[in-house]
């Protein structure tokens, strides 16, 4: 039994399922290419929650795009064909540059992540799928030419998001950190006495020396923000190893704590805000993957396909005109005129983060180039922090309905409830600079200015 649609309804919806899915996937693509960067100083739970929709609705979209291209082009050869079918194969690349994602977000959680094995067999799934899209206007496809440019730049902008996935995942991200392993001396050249120890430098070890120097370029009366930065990187390539388990060395520790204790409580309250945002540009943007030299000249290439793609698309156009559907050529233009401006604003924002700045660290020319680029002053983190209120929770515990745990634990869900109830008395509070000061004060007490290593080995010894 069918359902009683009208045949002006269906008729709708067979014409405008593809259209509305590929104007749809570029609203996506460009809200979250302005506002994905937004989410690393804006804890709104409201605008999360429209981010996170986004981030979803995007892969799925674009996906379904694909199977509905494919569609349309297997109705067309089974009637007479028109030349609307190269434009289908046309638009059949876009949902892969779609899929690659904008550079500002790769993945929402730190869970999404962990999933990139999931996306490079999509990425072979969507791969083969748009490819048997431009197979089935073959040999007569005037766009070809085109078609395959965009279709080049889908693959490496849908292989670099896997990528990034893929070197922010709990496993790779912490293998990264783990020093070369050193297998030792050999035996016989230390029976022989020609064995000579060369000291070694972990990657977790900050280097005393160069501290004291950045410390001395930041205690001045204006402090540069380049030279905070210089400052931050190295506390966050000590120190990221927290994150996947690892402990910092004695050594480590050491050498940071003194340093910090010679900056003023304002320079660390900024430095820490940098640390995170290194922390969260490396573990949810494609920033580990860009910031390659080689990556650069592949995006220049990109830019260039899309430039010489756009002009043999418009000459093509112009030799075929009356004989395509006017929206059709114009939903073209727009959604490759939308991925030449996304590219750019995406190249702004990879300029415009901390690291170009950490990459070009001892340049002279850095100070010239990266002032009115990357040095305008920007809030990092969105400086909050989440607190869960435990007396809160203990009081109301015999409020809560008995039946609820039991139907809870019958049905295995009872971590569910429990994160339920962790969002239930959990808020975010401001870190001001009066909470950071007590913090460091309590430090100042508790351990000298002046640390050594032994002392501090012997106080973890006890």
């Amino acid at each position: 039994m069918e359902l009683p649609i009208p045949n002006n309804v269906t008729t709708l919806w067979d014409a405008w399922q593809l259209r509305a899915c590929i104007i749809f996937s570029l609203f996506l693509q460009a809200f979250l290419t302005c506002f994905a960067p937004c989410r690393q100083r804006c804890q709104s739970r409201f605008f999360i929650f429209f981010l996170w929709s986004a981030y979803l609705l995007a892969d799925w979209v674009a996906a379904v795009a694909i199977g509905l291209i494919t569609q349309s082009q297997t109705d067309l050869c089974e009637s007479n064909g028109t030349s609307g079918d190269d434009l289908f194969a046309f638009w059949s690349s876009f949902p892969l540059l779609h899929l690659g994602g904008p550079d500002s977000i790769t993945s929402f959680a730190l869970e999404d992540n962990e999933f990139w094995l999931r996306h490079l067999f999509g990425l072979v799934l969507q791969v083969v799928g748009a490819a048997y899209s431009v197979y089935l206007t073959l040999p007569n496809n005037k766009l070809w030419l085109p078609t395959l440019l965009v279709f080049v730049v889908g693959v490496i902008k849908y292989g670099e998001r896997t990528r990034a996935l893929y070197l922010a995942s709990f496993d790779r991200f912490g293998a990264t950190i783990l020093p070369k392993p050193d297998p030792g001396p050999d035996y016989e050249e230390v029976a022989a006495g020609t064995y000579v120890e060369i000291p070694t430098q972990g990657t977790d070890n900050l280097d005393v020396h160069d501290l004291d120097f950045y410390v001395d370029l930041v205690l001045d009366s204006v402090v540069d923000e380049n030279k905070l930065l210089q400052l931050a990187y190295p506390f966050y390539e000590s120190f990221k190893g927290i994150f996947v388990g690892l402990t910092p060395s004695v050594e480590c520790r050491v050498s940071t704590r003194n340093t910090l204790m010679k900056l003023h409580d304002t320079v660390n309250f900024v430095v820490i805000g940098y640390e995170l945002g290194f922390l969260y540009e490396a573990l949810h943007i494609k920033v580990a993957v860009i910031r390659r030299k080689f990556s650069f000249v592949v995006r220049f290439i990109c830019s260039s396909f899309f430039v010489v793609s756009y002009a043999l698309l418009f000459f093509s156009v112009k030799k075929q005109q009356g004989s395509s559907n006017k929206f059709d050529i114009g939903l073209t233009y727009a959604s490759l005129i939308s991925a030449m401006v996304l590219d750019y604003v995406s190249f702004i924002q990879l300029i415009s983060s901390d690291w170009p700045v950490v990459a070009l660290k001892g340049i002279n020319c850095s100070r010239k180039i990266f002032p009115a680029v990357t040095c305008h002053p920007r809030q990092r983190w969105s400086e909050l922090m989440s607190q869960y209120y435990l007396i809160s929770y203990c009081l109301k515990d015999d409020e809560r309905p008995v039946w609820l745990y039991k139907l809870a634990d019958l049905l295995h869900a009872r971590e569910i409830l429990n994160k339920i109830q962790i969002l239930l008395f959990s808020s975010s509070v401001n870190v001001t600079l009066e909470k950071v000061t007590l913090i460091l004060d309590c430090l100042r007490e508790k351990f000298p200015t002046e640390l050594s290593v032994n002392s501090e080995a012997r106080s973890i010894h006890r």
